[in-house]
């Protein structure tokens, strides 16, 4: 599926065309039977399961006097109207481990009962240990290091000595994948230049990629105060991980100056993968999330800005994965909209859709037109066409001399198709023998916007 035109890539000639980026359409602000951000509450996240068709709502509610939080979840069976779930609360956490993200697991070869995932918890520094104990408990801890930090190698019912996994066949009852941490501020590569050791205090984000069969998980990297960017590890159980190494942003990074407050990265079909963090930066009061593109989820790709504001507001997605509409023609995009430095407030939950495929698209002149590279058909004789307005398609068979569309030709003439209106994944056939190589022209009318052609595939 092409997410993003790139002319260079698909396309060898064009005239009187343009890329034009769109922003996500606001559908409708969430309703709950019991109002779930009155306490202050840190790192939603919203998913949906196919087999049951709920979409679920999970965060961590936080009371300033308490030093245990409960994890909270909300279902909802049209995306918009949750309801308090009565099993609740779903895990007990600690206010320096609230970071409770779960996951659908992808991965085709685990056990029923692992359905679900969830990723969480904080290795915390020294002076921040002491308010959970007693003199005589903490004077007992297994501390390590001249950072007197709690050593991963022992089980931490409050979760302060790194990320710990967790594993649910329904998402209600939860198990530990190992009673250790999988990641620990003295994991090989951790990184934290603002903090003695990496304290991992954000969200984590984690979930199965099935072209390299294994789990990837980002988290927060503190460069300096201010300045933070993404690092990653990868795992093909979940519990034995590889070294942590910094991904790598296009532009790259401006270790002065960039905030990329957390990840928001997905795999979303075949080969793409695509990210929307929150972004700011240092001395800027516009806040914005980034929408990022990968062709392998470690060098990201800047495409565009989303949610751009210039008031002290900030947008939070809090996808936990891609989400379609339940027609499948659009991308949901959950967001947690809240006042930047008054978080205490609460916030207000929403709901923006995407067209399918639809992050960017070519825009037409009059007669504006595009000529793809050398291609064939996937499979049988037709393309799937996503676009709104009217085009023609012109398909040569190229008799591989150069790429002059008067030299190419198929044995009745030039075949033209003619199409108008508001199309998703419209099929259009061809007679012809789709193990030959062609190249497709698409004129444009005015006002057409092609977001994507599917089905073919590229060749040199």
């Amino acid at each position: 599926m092409v997410l993003f035109f790139n002319l260079s890539k698909y396309i060898c000639k064009s005239n009187g065309v343009h890329v034009k980026f769109h922003d996500p359409v606001l559908k409708s602000y969430l309703n709950a039977d019991i109002q779930f951000n009155k306490n202050w509450n840190a790192y939603y996240k919203v998913i949906y399961d196919k087999v049951k068709k709920k979409y679920i709502l999970t965060f961590n509610k936080i009371d300033k006097m308490d030093l245990k939080v409960p994890v909270i979840r909300y279902d909802s069976d049209d995306g918009i109207n949750f309801k308090y779930n009565k099993k609740n609360p779903l895990f007990i956490v600690t206010k320096d481990s609230c970071n409770f993200s779960q996951f659908i697991d992808e991965n085709p070869n685990i056990p029923d009962n692992e359905t679900y995932k969830s990723v969480f918890g904080s290795h915390v520094l020294n002076v921040g240990i002491k308010k959970y104990f007693t003199d005589k408990q903490y004077n007992n801890l297994p501390l390590i290091g001249k950072e007197m930090m709690l050593s991963p190698e022992f089980y931490s019912s409050l979760h302060l000595n790194g990320i710990y996994a967790l594993l649910s066949k329904d998402g209600y009852t939860w198990d530990y994948k190992s009673k250790l941490p999988i990641i620990s501020a003295y994991h090989p590569g951790a990184l934290d230049g603002c903090f003695i050791k990496p304290i991992f205090d954000s969200i984590p984000w984690c979930f199965y990629d099935s072209n390299k069969k294994s789990y990837i998980c980002y988290f927060r990297y503190n460069i300096k105060k201010g300045i933070r960017s993404i690092q990653y590890a990868t795992s093909k159980d979940m519990i034995n991980w590889s070294e942590l190494k910094e991904i790598n942003f296009i532009p790259e990074f401006n270790k002065t100056k960039d905030n990329v407050y957390f990840s928001g990265f997905y795999h979303y079909e075949d080969n793409e993968y695509i990210g929307i963090c929150p972004f700011y930066k240092v001395g800027s009061h516009i806040t914005q999330c980034n929408l990022y593109y990968s062709n392998d989820a470690i060098a990201w790709n800047k495409v565009s800005s989303l949610f751009v504001n210039k008031k002290p507001i900030s947008n939070w997605v809090i996808n936990g994965h891609i989400i379609y509409s339940p027609d499948k023609s659009q991308l949901y995009i959950y967001v947690w909209n809240f006042e930047l430095h008054s978080v205490k407030s609460g916030g207000t939950f929403c709901l923006y859709t995407f067209r399918k495929d639809g992050f960017s698209s070519i825009v037409g002149e009059k007669d504006g037109h595009i000529l793809t590279k050398n291609f064939r058909f996937k499979k049988d004789n037709y393309l799937i066409i996503n676009f709104i307005g009217k085009l023609k398609l012109k398909l040569f068979k190229n008799d591989n001399k150069d790429d002059n569309e008067d030299d190419m030709e198929v044995e009745d003439g030039v075949i033209s198709k003619d199409l108008e209106g508001d199309y998703l994944d419209l099929k259009v056939y061809f007679e012809i023998n789709e193990k030959d190589i062609f190249k497709l022209k698409i004129i444009f009318n005015d006002d057409c916007s092609l977001y994507s052609i599917n089905n073919i595939e590229f060749v040199e």
